[in-house]
C-alpha cells in the first residue's frame, strides 16, 4: 500500500476538529475560574445593558461563563434553585435591595440572584412588539414576529411564550432554559442566542420538544405557582431559620441578663469548673441551671449543651469577659458622651493598693448634667489605673494618657480633686502643679473631708500628750472609742491579770512590759483617775505668771470649770481655727473668684461691684486669649436675673437650674455658673469605688485581670446607665465580633 501524502495545509475536517477542542478546552477553563468567581460578589457596570453590536462577542463570552456558574450551582439539586437562606421573602421589599441589572436582558440571565429570578419569574419575560422583523444577514435572511407563533398539525396556534428576541444581539433565546438549565448547554437558544436564521423554524421545533426543554418549562410554571401562593419551597426554610435566629437571640439575651446581674451586685462568676450540673461550677453556671427550671428557651439550650448539640453555647469564661468588657465600654461611652455634651468636666483622684499589692488609682469626672427635664450634678467612674510609679510625674503621665484614650481634652478641664498626698498637692512637682502649666483653668481643690480630719488630728496631738489613741480603724479612729472603754471602767481587773502574767510567764520581754504597764501606765493614771474624782468642786486653782507679768501683780485664781475653759478649751478652739485656716485657704480664694455668684450675695452688689466681679472672674477663667465668659455679657445677665430671681432660691445649683428651664438666652451666666459647680469638694466618689474594688477584687480573685475589674467596676458603680441601655444594640455589636456571630444574631 503506498504511504499517504503529507500535506502542507490541514484539511477542512481537522481545522474544524481542532477548533471544536480549543472551544472545549477554553470552555473548561472558564468553569474553572467561575468555581472561584462564585464566591465573589460581581460589581454591575452601568454600560452593561448599553452595549452596542460591536460588543456582540464579548457578550457571548460572558453568556459562558454565567452558565457555567449556573451548571455548577445546579448540580446541587433542583430545590436549590430556589434556596436562598438570607433572602427567602419573596416579595417588592427584597426587589428593593436587588443591584442596578436589567434583569430583562437576556444577556443577563445567566448572572442572576434568585431574588432576580424570583422577580423574573413573577413578572414574565418581555418581548418588543414594536419589532416585527430584524436586520438581514449576508444570506438574506432575518427575524421575524412570526416565530413566536407555534402552528399545531391541525392548523391552530399557540404562543411560544418561552421565546425571546434580543433587538441588540440579533438573537433569539429560550427563557426557560436559559434560567433554570441544570446540565451543558445543547443549543445556541440556551446559551449564547441562535442567529441562524435559515434553520431557525426547524431547530425551534426541534428545541421546544426536547426533554430538556420540556422539564424546565415545568420548574418555570411551578415556581411561578408557588410564588403566586407565597408558598414556595424556601418558605419553609426561611421559616426554620428565621426560628434559629430568633432563638440564638433570646438565649444570649439571657445571657447578658446574667452577666448583668452578677457584675451589678458584685458577685463572682465562676466556680472551680465550668461545667453544667456539676459542684462547684460557680454562679453563673448554677444562674443557668436554676433558670433552665422555668424558661423552656434556656432549658432547650442546656438540653443542647448536654447532648453535644452545638458547639458554641456561649456559657464560656471567653464569653463572659467580652460581654462584661462590652457593658463596661458601652456604659463609659455613654459618660464621655455627656461629659462632652456639658464640654467643661473636673477629675477627682485617689490611690489605694488592692488585694494583689497593686497601686490602684481611680479616675472619676465630674460634670454637670443637661438633659430635657432637670439639672444635675454627677460624679462618674471611668475606670481604675495600674499605677507603678506613684510620684507627681508618673501619675500626671497616666491620667493624661488616660484622658486621651478617652478623647477628654484637657483644655476643657475646670477642676483637680485630690487628698492632701505631697504626690498630689505638692506646689513644685505635684499633679495639680502639673496639669496647672497645661491648662491654668483647672483650679486645684484639695479634698474638704480629708482637710477637716487632718485638722482635728492635729488638735489632738497638740494637746494630748503621752497617749496613743488604739484604734481599729486607721481612717476612723473617733468611730472606736468602744476599744478603750474596758481599761478605763475595769482598771483594777487590767493590773491584776497584768500582775498575774509577771508571775507565770518566763519571757523576759513579756515581764518586762507586763511590769511596766502595770507600774508605770496604768498604775499612773489610776492613781490620777481616784484623786480626780476625790478632787472637790470647790478647789481652787493658780493660774500660771506669764513672763512679762511683774512681781507686784496679785495672782489670779480660778475655779476648776474657768481654768478647763480658758487652759484647754480655748486654746484648742484659737488651734482649731488656725488649722481650718490654714487647710482651707483654697476655698477662700474661690470665694474671691466665684462667691459673687451665690444669690444671697449676688443681689447685694452694686453695678461697679458686680461689674468687678465680673471682669475678675473673665481674668480667672481666661487663656491663651480664650475665656469662657465675656465680663460685660455676664455683667448684663447677672443684672438682669436678679429682676426675677425668687427669694427662696439660695444656693448657684438652683440658680443655675431655674434660668436653664426658663431660656438658655444667658449663656454666660450658665457658663459662670456651670464652671462653678464644676470644682470639685470632696474625693468621696473615689473613695466609695475603693469600696467596690475590695469587694470585687478579693483574696479568691486576686488574678483577676485588669480589664475585668474596670468592666466589672463600672456595670457595678453606674448600674444605672446600665439599666437605660438597649439590649439590641448590644447584641448587634456582640455580633459584629466574629462572622459565625453575624450569621446567628444579625
Amino acid at each position: 500500500m503506498p504511504p499517504v501524502p503529507k500535506y502542507k495545509h490541514l484539511s477542512g475536517h481537522q481545522k474544524r476538529k481542532r477548533k471544536k477542542l480549543e472551544e472545549e478546552k477554553r470552555k473548561a477553563d472558564e468553569v474553572k475560574q467561575n468555581r472561584i468567581h462564585k464566591f465573589f460578589s460581581k460589581e454591575t457596570q452601568s454600560s452593561s445593558s448599553n452595549l452596542g453590536d460591536d460588543n456582540v462577542g464579548d457578550d457571548n463570552v460572558g453568556e459562558d461563563n454565567v452558565n457555567a456558574t449556573v451548571d455548577e450551582e445546579a448540580n446541587v439539586g433542583k430545590d436549590n434553585m430556589n434556596v436562598d437562606v438570607d433572602n427567602m421573602n419573596a416579595g417588592e421589599d427584597n426587589v428593593n435591595l436587588i443591584p442596578d441589572i436589567d434583569i430583562f436582558d437576556p444577556r443577563n440571565w445567566g448572572g442572576l440572584s434568585n431574588d432576580m429570578i424570583k422577580e423574573l419569574v413573577m413578572k414574565g419575560p418581555k418581548r418588543d412588539r414594536d419589532v416585527v422583523k430584524g436586520p438581514v444577514d449576508k444570506f438574506g435572511r432575518h427575524f421575524s414576529n412570526t416565530m413566536y407563533t407555534r402552528i399545531l398539525s391541525n392548523r391552530e396556534t399557540c404562543d411560544r411564550e418561552w421565546l425571546v428576541y434580543s433587538k441588540k444581539l440579533d438573537k433569539l433565546y429560550c427563557f426557560c432554559c436559559k434560567v433554570f438549565r441544570t446540565g451543558h448547554p445543547k443549543g445556541g437558544l440556551d446559551d449564547e442566542g441562535y442567529n441562524d436564521w435559515i434553520h431557525a423554524s426547524g431547530r425551534l421545533k426541534q428545541h421546544e420538544v426536547g426533554l430538556e426543554h420540556l422539564k424546565n418549562m415545568n420548574e418555570w410554571f411551578e415556581l411561578h405557582q408557588r410564588l403566586k401562593c407565597n408558598e414556595t419551597i424556601d418558605k419553609s426554610a426561611y421559616e426554620q431559620f428565621r426560628k434559629e435566629k430568633d432563638y440564638w437571640k433570646q438565649v444570649i439575651l439571657r445571657i447578658v441578663a446574667l452577666v448583668k446581674f452578677l457584675a451589678k451586685y458584685g458577685l463572682a462568676f465562676r466556680g472551680s469548673n465550668e461545667k453544667l450540673y456539676q459542684k462547684g461550677n460557680g454562679n453563673f453556671l448554677g444562674l443557668v441551671e436554676m433558670l433552665e427550671e422555668f424558661d423552656p428557651i434556656m432549658k432547650e439550650h442546656v438540653r443542647r449543651v448536654l447532648n453535644d448539640e452545638c458547639h458554641v453555647h456561649f456559657l464560656s469564661h471567653n464569653i463572659q469577659n467580652e460581654l462584661i468588657q462590652l457593658l463596661g465600654d458601652k456604659v463609659r461611652t455613654e459618660i464621655i458622651k455627656k461629659v462632652k455634651q456639658a464640654k467643661y468636666y473636673s477629675i477627682i483622684l485617689d490611690c489605694t493598693p488592692d488585694t494583689s499589692h497593686q497601686e490602684q488609682m481611680s479616675i472619676i469626672v465630674r460634670y454637670v448634667n443637661f438633659n430635657s427635664s432637670s439639672v444635675t450634678i454627677e460624679e462618674s467612674f471611668l475606670g481604675f489605673l495600674v499605677v507603678d510609679d506613684t510620684t507627681g510625674l508618673g501619675l500626671f503621665e497616666v491620667t493624661c494618657k488616660e484622658l486621651e484614650s478617652l478623647d477628654l481634652d484637657i483644655g476643657d478641664m475646670r477642676g483637680q480633686g485630690y487628698d492632701n498626698g505631697a504626690n498630689m498637692r505638692g506646689k513644685n512637682k505635684g499633679v495639680q502643679t502639673r496639669f496647672l502649666e497645661k491648662n491654668p483653668r483647672a483650679f486645684y481643690s484639695a479634698c474638704g473631708c480629708h482637710s477637716l480630719n487632718l485638722a482635728l488630728w492635729q488638735i489632738l496631738k497638740d494637746n494630748v500628750k503621752g497617749l496613743t489613741l488604739k484604734s481599729l480603724s486607721t481612717t476612723r479612729w473617733e468611730s472606736r472609742i468602744d476599744s478603750i472603754k474596758p481599761i478605763r471602767t475595769q482598771l483594777g481587773d487590767v493590773r491584776k491579770a497584768l500582775r498575774e502574767v509577771r508571775g507565770t510567764d518566763r519571757d523576759a520581754k513579756i515581764i518586762s512590759e507586763a511590769k511596766s504597764l502595770e507600774e508605770y501606765e496604768l498604775g499612773e493614771c489610776g492613781e490620777q483617775t481616784v484623786a480626780s474624782k476625790r478632787r472637790s468642786v470647790e478647789e481652787v486653782t493658780y493660774r500660771k505668771k506669764q513672763f512679762d507679768e511683774s512681781s507686784s501683780v496679785e495672782e489670779v485664781t480660778f475655779s476648776p470649770e474657768e481654768d478647763f475653759r480658758v487652759n484647754y478649751f480655748l486654746s484648742i478652739v484659737d488651734q482649731a481655727i488656725f488649722s481650718l485656716e490654714t487647710r482651707f485657704e483654697q476655698y477662700q480664694k474661690f470665694e474671691k473668684i466665684f462667691g459673687f455668684l451665690f444669690p444671697k450675695k449676688l443681689k447685694t452688689l452694686d453695678e461697679a461691684k458686680l461689674k468687678e466681679c465680673c471682669y475678675r472672674l473673665e481674668d480667672a477663667l481666661k487663656y491663651e486669649g480664650e475665656s469662657d465668659i465675656d465680663a460685660k455679657e455676664l455683667y448684663t445677665e447677672l443684672k438682669l436675673i436678679t429682676t426675677f430671681l425668687p427669694r427662696h432660691i439660695d444656693n448657684p445649683f438652683d440658680v443655675l437650674d431655674y434660668i436653664f428651664q426658663r431660656s438658655t438666652t444667658y449663656p454666660y451666666a450658665i457658663n459662670a455658673y456651670k464652671v462653678l459647680l464644676t470644682i470639685p469638694v470632696t474625693v468621696a466618689s473615689a473613695e466609695r469605688s475603693f469600696s467596690k474594688l475590695k469587694l470585687l477584687k478579693t483574696y479568691l480573685r486576686s488574678t483577676m485581670s485588669q480589664e475585668r475589674l474596670n468592666g466589672l467596676a463600672t456595670i457595678s458603680i453606674e448600674s444605672e446607665i446600665l439599666d437605660t441601655m438597649d439590649y439590641k444594640e448590644l447584641i448587634e455589636s456582640f455580633a459584629s465580633k466574629n462572622a459565625r456571630r453575624t450569621t446567628l444574631f444579625a
